[in-house]
């Protein structure tokens, strides 16, 4: 099955203001497969950048803004209801969410419509947040990453700074992996296995 990756970055160079921009590339099987294979790129602890201080509501419309995520270990996904990879990763996520009861989740929906992403959230429930960032102000502000492909994925650590980055499709293995390299302090060379 061919995998097509999402990649944002039309909207990041025209200055879109209130509609979201997609330009879908074809960056061919072998490409995109080795993105899903890709394991996180763990920050060493003097390197990390704070996660942007960012004020939003949930798709349900209730207010939202950076400090509700405390000082839990987080995982951020980035997506949007048209994305297909982001599509695909969703069972994973959710396993990932279900294995890891002491790490908070949250998603954040990105160039996407509201409705479109109320719809896709219903009839694919979860038990996290997912927030709205229509203009990708998050995603874009991200330092130190790719930021402009859809789905990305972050780690963040107990002071809210990137730990952990991925582009493309996650699997849980890949995310437990991750927040092992985080405690231990060292990098995951493992396969990307479920």
């Amino acid at each position: 099955m061919r995998i097509t990756a999402l990649i944002v970055a039309a909207a990041l160079l025209s200055g879109c203001t209130s509609s979201p921009v997609r330009e879908r590339v074809d960056l061919g099987a072998a490409t995109a497969d080795a993105a899903a294979k890709a394991e996180f790129t763990v920050v060493p602890e003097a390197d990390r950048t704070p996660f942007p201080t960012w004020s939003t509501s949930d798709l349900d419309g209730y207010a939202w803004n950076t400090t509700n995520l405390g000082h839990a270990i987080t995982v951020v996904n980035f997506w949007a209801s048209w994305c297909e990879p982001c599509r695909q990763e969703w069972p994973e996520l959710q396993a990932a969410a279900a294995g890891h009861p002491s790490v908070r989740f949250v998603g954040i929906n990105t160039f996407d419509e509201l409705a479109a992403a109320r719809g896709f959230i219903r009839n694919h429930p979860t038990d996290y947040r997912h927030l709205q960032d229509p203009e990708a102000v998050v995603l874009r502000s991200l330092q130190g990453m790719p930021n402009s492909m859809l789905p990305t994925t972050v780690i963040l650590d107990r002071q809210l700074r990137i730990a952990a980055w991925k582009s493309g499709p996650v699997l849980r293995g890949q995310i437990r992996r991750a927040l092992g390299a985080m405690r231990s302090g060292s990098v995951s060379a493992s396969p990307a296995t479920r």
